[in-house]
């Protein structure tokens, strides 16, 4: 399955995103392995420049992931040393059980990465849950190098940085 034989739709409306979001993390065998944004979380992130991409076949979800505008205070957080600017966020990145094991979580790393070179950015940051083999073996698979680990709020996270610049 590619992702360019799926409808896609940005930004779709929160209470549709969050619905997915919960359904999907509702599926997964580690639900802790997808974080805990809220619903005011994601209608934030959304309000104040961050966007995402809602992939669907004949009608039904697939998969989604986002971009986040970087922070400086979140980069810190993580103990990095980058500038907001050069930087870009992958936030959260999903895909529906019945679909999983189609490579759609490395397609969409790689979307992601369009983006953000088509947009300046220098780097991408991101975590996964050190148990979450999945995400990990995509991540370094995709160019990204673990840098660090951290203890935070939702959980054990390896941080990711993949330079594209």
């Amino acid at each position: 399955m590619k992702l360019d034989d799926l409808e896609c739709r940005e930004n779709i409306d929160i209470d549709e995103y969050y619905d997915y979001f919960l359904k999907t993390k509702n599926e997964m065998e580690k639900p802790d392995w997808l974080g805990d944004l809220k619903k005011d979380d994601f209608k934030y992130l959304i309000s104040n420049g961050s966007k995402s991409w809602n992939f669907f076949y004949k009608g039904n979800f697939v998969c989604s992931y986002m971009y986040i505008v970087a922070t400086q205070k979140g980069i810190k957080h993580l103990g990095l040393n980058y500038d907001e600017k050069e930087c870009a966020d992958c936030g959260p990145m999903f895909v529906k059980k019945e679909y999983r094991g189609n490579g759609l979580q490395f397609q969409m790393l790689k979307e992601l990465e369009k983006y953000c070179i088509q947009n300046g950015f220098k780097y991408i940051l991101t975590t996964a849950n050190p148990d979450n083999i999945y995400s990990s073996n995509n991540m370094l698979k995709a160019g990204y190098k673990k840098v660090g680990f951290k203890l935070l709020e939702r959980g054990p996270r390896n941080i990711y940085v993949r330079y594209i610049s």
